[in-house]
């Protein structure tokens, strides 16, 4: 047997107050009056002695319950296999756990048999205990966690999003929390068998237990996947196609399209078209053609089922392709503008020097000349232009490149050894600049991430060189644009994938963002300020939990980001019939059972005393002749309150906790 609390049997000691309570008790006698017995009272008052209470069954039920309550609180286990030495419990977080087959959700469902597995390690076990749910981005609750005060708190906190599920890294997360040579309980609780496999074969010295978390019959189902594509800009005519994906005796759905115009408050419905698959079919293809206003929120959506993870589609549309703003300073460049216009999805302007407004444009190119400030945005340097305060470049002769980053963005499609210039500068070093391409230790292409964006210095003067004439040099313009981050040159702003990282576009790093249920969060890991030059290789993401439309901000500029669950989520699995391993017998509470005893025994006692010497039952001791009425009455409803309570520890009802 094991005491999950045993401190609680503490509280046996207060049977010994039951004793003295009986030991003091005087029995009431109603006589006519008291006059005679002060008469005959000796005027000397004996000693009050203790002594034992004669035998009665009130006594032995009060004390019974006093026992019983103590030993319930203590929480006792028989059977069972030994505690473990580590204790591992990991939970399927994945959108799929959020159907309703189980009641109210398999994740809650899911949450629960885990709080009763840990309620049932004592506070002073030597067992550690590791916690872990998996998602897009598996998470490690507990780590190697001595008992389990505060793990029921943050499983309670813990909520299924939408998105798809990690095994792989969850697996090795977990392995990292194994200690060589100790005893492994290892108990996952999901709705996939493949991926409770991965888990399982990270710990292959592990008890192993696998909790299927579905209903017993099939859940009917659809789940709904869809891409959107502009077929005429100018008439402003789209189509949404995509599949639903069937599961359960569901065979037929209609696919509903709802347009939000861009600054309206509410969605309108625009359209639907009814999907049906063969009898035998999993799912059905579906096409819907819209005529759209301009710019705005496009939403396909099921109608409502057990698993709402995959019932909506958003997307952000605009009526023509977004292009990148494109500001260029210095003198005419046209080898620049014919690279930048390759790319077909830019608008370009000429100023002389760097307005107040530089902010608004997406890109500023300082091109061989000097600027007074750096730009408020991604900035690409060419030649020897830099910021006033910096050391001017100085020139070398016929650059040849000896090193370079393959696996740069910047570097994709670019043979550098092809590079033909005459003249290359020498810049003097940045702070937190990451070299591209480099000549016998010169750097010749650098970049970093600002506080404002990117940054992109070429060292390299292009007009007249042989490069800004070859093919390569407009696919590295090219890169440097999709660097900046995505959307240009699509009407159809990218969507991102819930539980899986966003690429932003980096001038939004040092931003915030609102999510789907109004909560607003940095976009800046760790509190500490963030410098003017972010850490080399950073890159700005953020990884959304549940699917919907997440606004980003930062300054003037805002934007917002559809986030759609995963495809390998659409569906609904459950009712597998693949073979389970078998997992350790668990130990068997007897917390019930002593509770019914106790309301048991509380029931007699309050018979045998009320119709007994209290007569609290009896219906004429309680009437307001009785000269003993408010006794018994108060006798009475203690009683009436403590079964009462009894009954709900049995009925394990929740009390309601005042703020």
């Amino acid at each position: 047997m094991t005491l999950v609390n045993p401190a609680w049997l503490l509280l046996s000691g207060l049977a010994l107050l039951v004793l003295l309570l009986h030991m003091q008790r005087r029995r009431t006698i109603a006589v006519p009056s008291i006059l005679l017995w002060e008469r005959l009272a000796s005027p000397v008052r004996p000693r009050s002695a203790l002594h034992l209470p004669p035998f009665s069954w009130p006594l032995v039920l009060q004390v019974a319950v006093v026992l019983l309550v103590a030993a319930a609180f203590a929480r006792p286990l028989i059977g069972g296999a030994p505690l473990p030495d580590h204790r591992i419990v990991v939970i399927d977080a994945s959108g799929s756990m959020r159907a309703t087959d189980l009641s109210p959700s398999r994740f809650a469902a899911a949450i629960d048999r885990a709080e009763a597995m840990l309620s049932a390690i004592p506070p002073s076990s030597a067992s550690r205990v590791s916690v872990l749910t998996v998602s897009g981005t598996p998470q490690l609750l507990a780590a190697r966690y001595a008992g389990n005060r505060g793990l029921l708190d943050a499983l309670a906190a813990q909520a299924a999003g939408d998105s798809g599920t990690d095994w792989a890294a969850a697996a090795d997360l977990m392995r990292s929390t194994l200690v060589p040579g100790e005893s492994v309980s290892l108990t996952i609780l999901t709705d996939n068998e493949a991926g409770a496999e991965t888990i399982a074969a990270a710990a292959p010295d592990a008890a192993v237990t696998i909790v299927p978390m579905w209903g017993q019959q099939p859940a009917s189902n659809a789940g709904l996947t869809a891409s959107v594509v502009s077929t005429d800009e100018e008439a402003g005519e789209w189509r949404a196609a995509g599949t639903v994906w069937f599961s359960g005796e569901t065979r037929e759905a209609t696919v509903r399209a709802s347009f939000q115009p861009e600054g309206s408050s509410g969605f309108l419905d625009w359209g639907s078209v009814e999907v049906r698959a063969a009898s035998e079919a999993a799912s059905a293809p579906f096409r819907l053609d819209l005529n759209l206003p301009g710019a705005g929120i496009l939403a396909l959506e099921l109608p409502a089922d057990v698993a709402p993870h995959d019932n909506q589609l958003r997307f952000v549309v605009s009526p023509a392709p977004r292009k990148a703003q494109v500001l260029h300073l210095g003198p005419p460049n046209e080898a620049l503008v014919r690279a930048l216009l390759a790319s077909g999805a830019v608008d370009i302007f000429e100023a002389d020097a760097l307005p107040a407004d530089d902010g608004s444009f997406d890109l500023v190119v300082v091109d061989g000349v000097a600027v007074d400030r750096p730009p408020a945005t991604n900035a690409l340097y060419l030649g020897a232009a830099h910021v006033a305060g910096e050391a001017a470049p100085t020139g070398i002769a016929d650059p040849v490149p000896s090193h370079w980053q393959a696996e740069h963005i910047l570097s994709h499609a670019v043979a550098w050894s092809e590079l033909g210039a005459a003249v290359g500068y020498r810049y003097a070093g940045l702070p937190g600049a990451e070299v591209v391409v480099e000549a016998a230790g010169a750097p010749l292409v650098t970049t970093r991430t600002t506080r404002w964006g990117r940054e992109v210095r070429v060292a390299l003067e292009l007009r007249g060189a042989a490069w800004s004439e070859d093919s390569g040099f407009p696919v590295f313009i090219g890169n440097v644009l999709r660097w900046l981050g995505p959307g240009f040159g699509s009407a159809v702003e990218p969507t991102c994938t819930a539980g899986v990282p966003c690429p932003l576009d980096p001038r939004f790093a040092l931003g915030a963002v609102t999510g789907p249920d109004g909560a607003r969060a940095s976009l800046w890991p760790g509190t500490a300020a963030p410098p003017d030059v972010l850490p080399a290789g950073y890159e700005p993401a953020f990884v959304p939990k549940a699917a919907g439309l997440y606004r980003l901000e930062a300054g003037s500029l805002a934007r917002l980001v559809a986030v759609n669950p995963p495809a390998s989520e659409v569906g609904l699995p459950g009712l597998q019939t693949a073979t389970m391993p078998p997992g350790e017998s668990q130990p068997t509470p007897l917390r019930w059972w002593l509770l019914a005893l106790m309301l048991l025994a509380l029931l007699a006692e309050a018979w045998i005393a009320g119709r007994g010497n209290e007569r609290f039952l009896h219906r004429a001791a309680l009437g307001s002749s009785s000269p003993f009425h408010g006794r018994r009455r108060a006798l009475l409803g203690l009683r009436v309150t403590a079964i009462l309570f009894a009954v709900a520890a049995l009925l394990d009802l929740r009390l309601p906790i005042l703020p």
